[in-house]
């Protein structure tokens, strides 16, 4: 069985507890021998213990230009980075 997994984000980058829930889960699903891709939306090292990693952005890391799309990673922004 294959699985195909989308996030925004793993650990250790945290923004709340859907990285850590995404990671067990996938674990557990290699663990019992699925095969398990997990697309994230940007190049960043991440943890996923039997999992294929893909980046949905397909950059490598010295081209991000720290416009507002490459801030966006997580799902929570703070006030001055959403005005």
């Amino acid at each position: 069985m294959k699985v195909l997994t989308f996030g925004w984000e793993l650990p250790p980058h945290n923004a709340g507890g859907l990285g850590i829930a995404c990671m067990g889960l996938s674990r557990a699903l290699a663990d019992e021998g699925v095969e398990v891709t997990f697309v994230l939306p940007r190049r960043m090292e991440a943890k996923a213990p039997g999992c294929r990693l893909i980046f949905a952005d397909n950059r490598p890391p010295e081209e991000y230009d720290n416009d507002i799309g490459d801030r966006i990673n997580t799902a929570y922004m703070s006030d001055e980075d959403y005005q």
